[in-house]
């Protein structure tokens, strides 16, 4: 099996929980981090001079690159080095995925009303194919919600079979051990337990509003 010896990692930048992933895979690659990073003096340590002396150190390489991230925008370092030639990616919270210009341009989030949490802006297909594009035909389904659809038209079970898997627990609409719910339980965690938890970092009120949104 090949060692890659390529010099990756994520760094943390200015912000709260803030970083950015890094890789150089060419000397010329490193040279331009450097260049970007302004040309500290100790990238030109011997310890640094090629990809295996990177690899051997980079644990401390990896923390003298941070040094320069932690004061840095994490947009702005992965503008900076992508400009220079360099692979870097800011890593990006569920707001910023939403926000952000390159997957809206490329229509990636589609807008979908959900049985249990209202209309939403769900993720769509990864990629987009010239001969099959791929489209999100409806949001991601309830549990059990194709149960009779798979089982009988595509399995053709009789609806007594069907029963049966229901009566015995082995199929069903809600989770095992729900039974005692009330059936206007909705399994959605209020938003101010989310945040006490660390579920939830932030909330914007007006996300409809900020997302295109449609009310209910």
């Amino acid at each position: 099996m090949a060692l890659s010896l390529r010099l990756s990692g994520c760094y943390r930048c200015s912000g709260d929980d803030k970083w950015v992933a890094i890789a150089v895979s060419s000397d010329e690659e490193w040279q331009a981090l450097c260049q970007a990073m302004g040309n500290p003096a100790w990238a030109k340590d011997e310890k640094f001079a090629d990809t295996l002396s990177r690899w051997k150190n980079q644990d401390e390489l990896d923390r003298l690159i941070e040094e320069w991230t932690a004061t840095q925008d994490h947009y702005e370092v992965m503008r900076v080095l992508q400009a220079a030639g360099v692979a870097a990616g800011a890593v990006l919270n569920s707001k910023e995925q939403a926000l952000d210009p390159h997957l809206r341009e490329r229509d990636y989030y589609w807008i979908h009303k959900h049985p249990e949490v209202g209309t939403r802006a769900f993720p769509g297909p990864w990629g987009k194919l010239s001969t099959t594009p791929g489209i999100m035909r409806m949001p991601p389904p309830t549990l059990g919600q194709h149960n009779e659809q798979v089982l009988s038209k595509l399995l053709g079970m009789s609806k007594k079979e069907i029963a049966e898997l229901a009566s015995e627990g082995i199929i069903g609409t809600r989770p095992v051990g729900a039974a005692e719910l009330p059936p206007s339980y909705m399994p959605v965690v209020p938003i101010p337990i989310a945040m006490a938890i660390g579920a939830l970092s932030e909330y914007d009120e007006n996300y409809r509003e900020i997302l295109g949104l449609p009310e209910d």
